[in-house]
């Protein structure tokens, strides 16, 4: 619901409101009241946002003395930043998870993207899915590419030595969380470790092992055996909206915690985000 002032005999429609305290501007947060409830009017409200894409599936391997393990998946990527929104009534923020890849062995399945869209804007796309290992046609044990932006790439899948670590994910400056790493690359005889947070880690006899946090990609599939190990899967993304509690809470949708003077909104779960 715009605001609108009078100004030389127009009513011009206001962007920001202002109000006097202890001879101190301050800007206002403006409620009206309808049908004996008070609904905020408009409010400029800055806030930091965290999108995380899903994480991809590692590749799979290849039998011992054909080839090797496949490729880690890669990590989502981190869109992180600040916005200042203009809140009314018909303020409205579509939310939408990435799920991680699980499916696919040549490459591995592509991790979701996750997205805000509607009165606010904001992607972050899948990591990529590991490849087969080497060995066989089209096996090339390369590591899944990281989401857009900021994602990391899954390790490389190799054939008699060991497969190569994934990579740590991004942090979050707001609150200093690192989401997913990537996969590790599965190898001959063991597999590499899975990039921190979370990252799965690549097979040696066996299936890489799935991604356990939020963006992380899967581990690819071993090299040291006689059948085709999978890869394992990716890990969904995760939406996070903070900004100061000055105001209370001012909107709802997701799980909402209140630390540190802000309000978090935490969506695991496609869902939507409105004005409280």
């Amino acid at each position: 619901m715009p605001i609108s002032i009078k100004d030389g005999g127009t009513f011009k429609e206001a962007e920001n409101i202002y109000v006097k305290d202890a001879d101190t501007w301050k800007e206002a947060a403006v409620y009206i009241k309808d049908s004996d409830e008070w609904k905020l009017a408009h409010l400029r409200l800055a806030i930091d946002y965290a999108v995380v894409g899903g994480g991809g599936r590692g590749g799979e391997g290849v039998p011992d003395g054909t080839g090797g393990g496949g490729g880690g998946g890669g990590s989502g990527g981190l869109n992180a930043g600040q916005e200042t929104l203009t809140l009314s009534s018909d303020f409205s923020v579509s939310v939408v998870i990435g799920d991680g890849g699980d499916s696919g062995t040549n490459p591995g399945e592509t991790g979701g993207t996750s997205s805000l869209s509607g009165s606010l804007s904001v992607t972050a796309t899948g990591g990529g899915g590991g490849f087969r290992g080497p060995g066989q046609a089209g096996g090339t044990g390369a590591g899944g590419a990281g989401g857009t932006p900021n994602g990391v790439q899954g390790g490389q899948g190799r054939d008699d030595t060991n497969g190569s670590p994934g990579n740590a994910g991004p942090i979050w400056s707001v609150t200093g969380q690192r989401y997913g790493g990537s996969g590790g690359g599965g190898g001959d005889p063991s597999g590499g470790a899975g990039g921190a947070t979370g990252g799965g880690s690549g097979g040696g006899g066996g299936n890489g092992s799935a991604g356990t946090y939020y963006g992380s990609g899967g581990g690819g599939g071993g090299g040291n055996t006689g059948g085709s190990p999978s890869g394992g899967n990716g890990h969904e993304g995760i939406v996070v909206i903070a900004y100061e509690d000055t105001y209370g809470q001012v909107l709802t949708g997701g799980t909402v915690t209140q630390t540190d003077g802000k309000y978090f909104h935490t969506f695991l779960t496609d869902g939507t985000l409105t004005v409280a």
